[in-house]
């Protein structure tokens, strides 16, 4: 019998003032994905970018209204250190996140 297991890297969780909500947002090495994932109905739309360690925006996606979840597609980049940056009406969090594939 073979068993898979599933390992998430990285996690912090983001606790959003402006949204009373929290985000966790991780890495998903098996997916290669970086989720970003809402703990209850996001009122506003969130602006989530991946930055590399000397300011380069990868990538950009949004978290809708209404939405609990999004990603970030990780299949292109290297391993290292990463910066998610997410944007809100009246609030802006960045975070490190480390990619090992």
């Amino acid at each position: 019998m073979k068993v898979v297991l599933s390992i998430i890297l990285i996690f912090f969780c983001i606790n959003l003032k402006a949204q009373n909500n929290s985000l966790k947002v991780f890495y998903a090495e098996k997916s290669e994905l970086i989720v970003i994932q809402s703990k209850g109905i996001i009122t506003d739309n969130l602006i989530i970018r991946l930055y590399d360690t000397l300011g380069n925006k990868l990538q950009e996606t949004t978290l809708y209204q209404g939405s609990t979840i999004a990603y970030l597609d990780t299949q292109t980049l290297y391993n290292g250190k990463y910066f998610v940056k997410i944007t809100m009406p009246k609030e802006e969090i960045k975070e490190e996140i480390y990619i090992n594939k």
